[in-house]
């Protein structure tokens, strides 16, 4: 953060450690944190997390480029009373 100016660093840094804190939070959506953490990857110029968050908000190109974790594995089971 050497490039930026005393008071925009003193924000990032409050912006960063906002972030910080609602990750922590259950009560934050991940929405909200994700809008968050795109607004200081776009202050910060971090191309790469700016690229994957608005990924994540906004969906991937192809099913091709869906990082592992978007996968879910598992069997269905029901059950039916009747």
């Amino acid at each position: 953060m050497q490039f930026l100016k005393q008071g925009q660093r003193s924000f990032m840094g409050s912006l960063v450690l906002e972030l910080q804190r609602d990750a922590l939070n259950p009560e934050i959506s991940v929405l909200v944190l994700l809008r968050k953490a795109l607004v200081v990857a776009r202050k910060l110029n971090i191309q790469e997390f700016q690229q994957w968050v608005e990924k994540e908000l906004n969906g991937y190109p192809g099913r091709s480029y869906l990082p592992q974790y978007r996968f879910m594995f598992g069997d269905l089971k029901a059950r039916n009373p009747y």
